[in-house]
């Protein structure tokens, strides 16, 4: 396990997952489960979403795109 900046990354080595810990203030916490019990969405797979978007909405010279799932692939995790 790493500490990274307020991130705590774990190395899942049988399926090639990194995870990581999210430190948010209590009303951006409750404003978030919120958002995710409205829509249907499970926390950790809205998250890896929504960096995944970022990171391929801005790439840099050192980094590929990476692949974003279907909401198909996404159920099964």
């Amino acid at each position: 396990m790493v500490a990274l900046r307020g991130f705590l990354w774990r190395a899942d080595v049988a399926t090639n997952r990194r995870k990581i810990t999210v430190l948010l203030s209590a009303a951006e916490h409750e404003r978030f489960e919120a958002y995710c019990n409205e829509r249907g969405y499970k926390k950790s797979t809205l998250i890896a979403r929504l960096i995944r978007e970022h990171l391929n909405s801005e790439p840099s010279a050192r980094q590929l795109p990476l692949r974003l799932k279907t909401t198909r692939e996404n159920a099964d995790e």
